[in-house]
């Protein structure tokens, strides 16, 4: 697959500190938000626009829609001179979120062919990492040898962070469903079963079938009667709490989701051989 039709790439999951490291940046309130914008020298308005729109976004759907509000301050770090901090010098990674915050690297050359191309797309990738730090409050996010639930960690992510443009109107469920094929989640080589994305990483095509598994997981759970019809959304954020209360992954997705996750695998399978 072309790097230029990578939608994420590698999107990272980290604690980010509020601060406490080098990164020299201006201070910008995101009005009607927890968030504190730290626009490094170099970044265009492009930039900021997008990030900025996701971010508002993403803060509106979840306190509005589901009900939920992510603890500020919350610190966006707008990379350009310095990869985002803990991206040991990469710039492949576009963009991380987690504990305190998030960064996005706008000399990420898929962000700047999005932001070229496809503006509306970029701004999914701040909505994406803002779900990583509200999923860091709630206590499900985790962190190297902690994270057993990486796909679905990630999928809801990628999910509730389109939804959340979907909700404003800022973008149409045909447009998600595209990015999603395009970005190979049906049929790239490197894909393996979702089982095997309890802790392994990925790169883009990982990334879309996570999002794409987490919208047949939802679309499930609401057929099941367990989450509501208009907004499932709200039972990932049920079941990042239980994982955050301590309850064991497998066991807390049984009780948010109403289905074991075993059970979820054999049926998403075959759904993607069907589909794909």
């Amino acid at each position: 697959m072309l790097i230029a039709l990578a939608l994420l790439g590698v999107v990272a999951a980290r604690a980010l500190a509020a601060s406490g490291d080098d990164f020299p940046a201006r201070e910008q309130p995101l009005r009607g938000t927890p968030v504190v914008l730290l626009v490094q020298d170099g970044v265009s308005r492009a930039d900021v626009r997008a990030v900025a729109a996701g971010l508002r976004r993403a803060d509106r759907f979840i306190r509005v829609a589901l009900g939920r509000k992510v603890r500020g301050p919350v610190s966006a770090r707008i990379a350009r001179g310095d990869p985002c901090p803990g991206a040991d010098g990469d710039r492949s990674v576009i963009g991380q979120g987690g504990e305190g915050g998030l960064c996005i690297d706008t000399a990420n050359l898929q962000w700047q062919w999005l932001i070229r191309n496809h503006p509306r797309a970029a701004t999914a990738i701040p909505a994406h990492e803002y779900v990583h730090v509200l999923q860091s409050q709630l206590g499900c996010l985790g962190d190297g040898q902690e994270r057993e639930h990486r796909w679905i960690v990630e999928g809801t992510a990628g999910h509730v962070g389109w939804q959340a443009l979907a909700w404003s109107g800022a973008a149409q469920d045909a447009e998600v469903r595209r990015w999603i094929r395009r970005d190979g989640a049906f049929d790239d080589p490197s894909l393996r079963p979702l089982r095997a994305y309890e802790t392994q990483s990925g790169r883009t095509p990982q990334y879309a079938r996570w999002h794409l598994a987490v919208r047949h997981l939802l679309a499930a759970t609401a057929r099941r009667g367990t989450a509501s019809t208009s907004r499932p959304e709200s039972a990932l954020l049920r079941f990042c709490a239980l994982v955050g209360a301590g309850r064991p992954w497998r066991s807390a997705f049984l009780a948010g989701f109403g289905v074991s996750v075993f059970g979820f695998y054999a049926r998403f399978e075959t759904v993607v051989r069907r589909t794909g």
